[in-house]
């Protein structure tokens, strides 16, 4: 899953309007950028046979990057809210990987997610060893997660608009570096960190919509 992650990203500008949405975006990917270091450092490998990382995205360490996200964005906001949903965002990474891993892709596999590490048990409903499965999914919650950042932010500016499209350009140009083979991989998998950057100047040029407070109900005249 990789538009699905995003598209919980920017679904979650609902919830956290002070929050760019390169930050959100990056969030929903952490444990994949994680992944890509460890790979490239040598710390992990991910193999059919070996499954996901246990560094990465086993479920110990997936609270473990859930509670560092938080505790960071906390001391750099000082908004407990927005922290929170930072740290729900990376929790979610292993949460919708749970329901979609393993990513047989019409090619039934055993499960890949260790619980703790190197050895322990291995989890995963495999939602997207179904093409069609993970197809509906992935570009589902995508389609989704951008409607709702849609609805809740207008651009000030043709810039506005333009840079947001930009974003959507640099997100759909990313699964093509995959194609390179193992290095193009880990090189994907970082790629959301641009995103951070085309956040900042897409909502330079963008205004969150706040929802007017409904007037009162007039008194009725005796």
């Amino acid at each position: 899953m990789f538009f699905g992650h995003l598209g919980v990203g920017f679904g979650a500008k609902a919830v956290a309007p002070r929050v760019s949405i390169g930050v959100l975006l990056v969030a929903a990917t952490a444990i994949d950028v994680l992944a890509s270091l460890f790979i490239a450092i040598g710390l992990e490998s991910v193999s059919p046979e070996n499954g996901a990382g246990p560094c990465s995205h086993g479920l110990f360490m997936a609270g473990v990057w859930t509670l560092a996200a938080f505790a960071l964005l906390f001391v750099v906001t000082r908004d407990w809210r927005s922290a929170l949903v930072v740290g729900l965002l990376v929790a979610s990474h292993w949460v919708l990987d749970f329901i979609s891993h393993p990513m047989g892709m019409g090619k039934p596999l055993p499960p890949d997610l260790p619980l703790l590490f190197e050895g322990s048990p291995k989890v995963g409903l495999g939602l997207y060893n179904s093409v069609v499965s993970a197809l509906v999914t992935d570009f589902g919650l995508f389609a989704a997660g951008v409607a709702v950042y849609l609805v809740k932010t207008r651009p000030l500016d043709r810039t506005g608009t333009i840079a947001f499209w930009v974003m959507i350009a640099a997100i759909f140009a990313s699964p093509f570096i995959m194609l390179l083979g193992t290095v193009g991989s880990v090189i994907a998998c970082f790629t959301p960190l641009i995103l951070i950057p085309l956040g900042i100047w897409a909502e330079r040029h963008r205004r969150c919509v706040v929802a007017r407070p409904k007037a009162p109900a007039a008194e009725s005249g005796a």
